[in-house]
């Protein structure tokens, strides 16, 4: 020591700390690893106690969404009773009934507006009424545009029902991107196995087959299929429904003998859910026949009209549904020789078109195509030159420009002039679609093979 003062410490909190943690160290250091441990506990308990509360609130609001819908939907419903609207009310009506009070009882709940407007554009959409379908899914579209964001799951809903009006109307160009956001969508927040991508993949997979990407389209169903059979098990309607696009792209591929046992496969499975009298049943019948109708032409012919009562008695003369499977018929009745009665048929089909069977739609172009080469068998050259024209035109408004039924229509409309005396022409037009179908299809496809067929029986270059 050198005698300096001892200048004493202040007697504090903190000194008795520090001297406590001095002599206890190891017990100190143990009860801090708690202390935090305990902290970072409480904030934990605290922030799920948040996110637990922001679930029951978002739990109690959807609860109270799905209410009033309920509500909504039960009143509708009830305007079907006989008692209340009539004894021929019609679904049409109802639907109409249910429009006029959406925006007044809801006016100050535009997210349930727009879940009940897109359910009612869909139903419209199932009923063939595209008009009224357009009215409501537009709407909903740019209601979920204005609550949401883009990449949210209420406006991967409207991209989608949206793309499938568009698809329906025949705007396949304008329809595909619209399916493809939506699934992006959809991949991301919901995971790739979910109903909602397998319902895209569903409806994207049959624009690519009618746009003429064949293979893309087999890609997609195949995903789909694998998908649906996880969620849903083998013998699903939805796994059935899969099949029925599967069986259809393999026909396309003119691989047939997959096809057939596919389809069949579907068929029983919706038979065995449905019954017999079922859309889905008809489409499955429609398909098959197109499928077997070269080695089974009785079955065939059968299966289309048993597809023409049933979609006739549940859908109604004016359905696009309906039209397909007169077109259906009228393929079989002209590969079978009577010509004549497969064009009443198609004259039945065309004289439907309007605002609700656009030009655009694939069933109008396939029909004039049909007619055309129906009348040429009749020998109705003129009148066959008209319907291939008008066919083509159509066809290069709304597929691309190497789309193998371009490839065809001019090689029948070729023919079709060679026969009218156009030779050069018509030998040209014929070449030129036979080596488009080589090119698309492959040399030993079914529908090369006819071309090449009509082409040397003319002796044309190839």
């Amino acid at each position: 020591m050198k005698g300096l003062p001892v200048i004493a410490q202040e007697d504090t909190l903190f000194y008795h700390a520090e001297k406590f943690v001095k002599r206890n160290k190891a017990g100190v250091a143990a009860g801090v690893g708690i202390a935090v441990s305990l902290i970072a506990g409480l904030m934990a308990t605290s922030r799920q106690a948040r996110i637990s509360k922001r679930q029951r609130d978002k739990a109690r609001q959807e609860a109270e969404k799905a209410r009033k819908i309920n509500q909504f939907l039960q009143k509708m419903l009830s305007s079907a009773d006989p008692r209340v609207g009539g004894k021929d009310v019609k679904i049409v009506e109802v639907l109409d009934i249910a429009a006029e009070d959406i925006e007044a009882v809801f006016a100050n709940e535009p997210d349930i507006v727009a879940d009940l407007e897109s359910t009612i554009g869909l139903t419209f959409l199932g009923l063939g009424q595209l008009e009224s379908a357009e009215q409501f899914l537009k709407n909903a579209f740019e209601i979920r545009k204005a609550l949401f964001p883009r990449s949210s799951v209420e406006m991967a809903q409207s991209l989608h029902s949206y793309g499938k009006l568009l698809h329906a109307r025949g705007s396949l160009d304008a329809a595909e991107p619209l399916y493809r956001e939506s699934l992006n969508t959809f991949r991301h927040l919901k995971g790739n196995i979910s109903v909602e991508v397998s319902e895209v993949l569903d409806d994207l997979g049959y624009l690519l087959a009618i746009k003429g990407d064949i293979k893309g389209a087999l890609v997609l169903h195949e995903e789909e299929l694998e998908i649906r059979t996880e969620i849903y098990g083998e013998n699903h309607v939805s796994v059935a429904r899969c099949l029925e696009k599967l069986g259809s792209v393999y026909s396309m591929l003119d691989r047939r003998e997959v096809s057939e046992p596919i389809l069949r496969r579907s068929m029983k499975i919706l038979q065995t859910v449905y019954g017999m009298e079922h859309p889905d049943v008809a489409l499955l019948m429609v398909n098959l026949a197109g499928t077997i109708h070269a080695k089974c032409p009785d079955e065939a012919e059968q299966l289309c009209r048993d597809s023409l009562a049933i979609r006739r008695k549940l859908l109604g003369e004016d359905h696009v549904d309906v039209c397909w499977s007169l077109y259906n018929l009228a393929y079989v009745l002209i590969g079978r020789g009577r010509s004549t009665e497969a064009l009443e048929y198609l004259a039945l089909v065309l004289s439907k078109r309007g605002s609700n069977l656009p030009d655009e739609h694939p069933v109008v172009s396939s029909c004039l195509l049909l007619n055309g080469r129906a009348l040429m068998l009749v020998g109705e050259y003129q009148e066959a030159k008209s319907a291939f024209e008008e066919c083509l035109s159509i066809r290069l408004r709304t597929l691309p420009e190497d789309h193998w039924l371009l490839a065809t229509t001019k090689s029948f409309l070729g023919e079709c002039l060679v026969t009218l005396g156009d030779a050069v022409h018509g030998k040209q037009m014929m070449a030129e679609g036979y080596q488009m179908l080589e090119r698309r299809l492959g040399k030993h496809h079914d529908q090369t093979v006819q071309a090449l067929d009509r082409l040397a029986r003319i002796g044309g270059p190839v």
